[in-house]
């Protein structure tokens, strides 16, 4: 297989179950604990996401050397959306990165960033496979990407995205964002269940909802 491939060859034909719409995700501390939709409520134990300060991998629900802030949820159709701040309390200058939805332990499939390459990190993972390196659309390379079963029926998708109207004494790169003493960026998390493998995750949100960029998009020629 070759190291670099484009998501249109990972996005193949087939199509999956619509799933119900999510009307609560419960967050305690960091952690979700609860995923609540029209017909099922599941309890789970994960941290709403992880990241890395400078190489070192940090959950939401741990202190660290960043403080967090997790607000404005809002359900749709397409599911759950919510925004997660990184604030930078210290004196130090701070590098951001792999920002996961949560976590990326124990996942059907992951897509972070790996290596120190200037151009290209962003990777698919999945269990017992060897790490792929995949194309990502332009203003997205720094994205976090998991999709994980919670029972027979259904599983849950999570998408990390940058808000590039959020960096407050912050300075923008491809992969990371370079924190300040005192400075901020914001990530806004989107979430949904869907029906079916892993890939149709991904179709769903990267295929059928443009990375949430767009609400809609008329493509016929």
């Amino acid at each position: 297989m070759t190291r670099l491939v484009s998501f249109l060859l990972i996005l193949i034909a087939g199509g999956g179950l619509i799933a119900q719409p999510i009307e609560e995700l419960s967050v305690k501390e960091g952690r979700l604990t609860q995923i609540k939709a029209t017909s099922n409520v599941w309890i789970v134990n994960l941290p709403l996401i992880t990241f890395r300060v400078s190489d070192s991998l940090y959950r939401s629900d741990q202190t660290g050397l960043l403080q967090l802030g997790i607000n404005e949820f809002q359900y749709t159709s397409r599911g759950v959306s919510l925004r997660v701040t990184f604030l930078n309390p210290t004196r130090d200058t701070l590098t951001l990165t792999n920002v996961v939805p949560f976590g990326e332990a124990a996942k059907d499939v992951v897509i972070t960033g790996q290596g120190k390459h200037p151009l290209s990190r962003t990777h698919l993972f999945l269990p017992d496979r060897k790490p792929v390196n995949v194309i990502v659309p332009d203003n997205a390379w720094n994205l976090g990407y998991t999709g994980f079963r919670l029972d027979d029926n259904y599983r849950l998708f999570g998408l990390a995205r940058r808000d590039p109207d959020s960096f407050l004494k912050a300075n923008r790169r491809r992969f990371e964002t370079i924190l300040l003493p005192g400075g901020s960026v914001s990530y806004f998390l989107y979430a949904d269940l869907y029906q079916g493998e892993w890939q149709e995750g991904l179709r769903e949100a990267f295929q059928k909802r443009y990375l949430y960029d767009l609400s809609d998009f008329n493509d016929e020629l």
